[in-house]
């Protein structure tokens, strides 16, 4: 008889040792999804960072082989180029601006101090900046070459 108030007091036991299993690998699924998530959001701002570089070193690199019409690659702090009517600025701002995210939160900056007497002559300094994709503070790149040491 004491057999079978044994069984009777255990049991739902296998059940109850069930749902704690299926909670603990729950919990665990969402620890991976978390974790994709964070890798996949830092993935895409390793991605608009080396845009962002990219158009950066394709700015100067234009301003290198240009030497007659480097003043004109410069874009004002309202993110135009300005000289308009040059297409190779205007070209490469429009596609930059296409190639980072919210383009309406894209600012670019690029200044060439072309006065001889500045201390600073013949520096480009090429400033992106996008907002982030989960529109959280703005990332920025800075980029800056001295052309005048590049072409002499």
């Amino acid at each position: 008889m004491k057999r079978l108030r044994l069984r009777k007091q255990q049991a739902g036991a296998t059940l109850i040792e069930a749902l704690v299993a299926i909670i603990v690998f729950a919990l665990g699924m969402l620890g991976q999804v978390a974790f994709m998530l964070t890798a996949m959001q830092n993935n895409q701002q390793s991605r608009y960072r080396a845009v962002a570089s990219y158009y950066a070193e394709e700015m100067a690199s234009m301003a290198i082989a240009d030497i007659a019409n480097r003043s004109k690659y410069k874009v004002g702090s309202n993110s135009t180029c300005t000289d308009t009517a040059f297409a190779p600025c205007t070209s490469w701002l429009t596609r930059l601006k296409g190639d980072l995210p919210q383009a309406t939160g894209t600012a670019v900056s690029v200044d060439y101090d072309d006065t001889a007497t500045s201390a600073t002559f013949g520096r480009m300094k090429i400033t992106v900046q996008w907002k982030a994709a989960d529109g959280s503070t703005p990332q920025q790149l800075v980029s800056t070459t001295n052309l005048n040491l590049i072409n002499q």
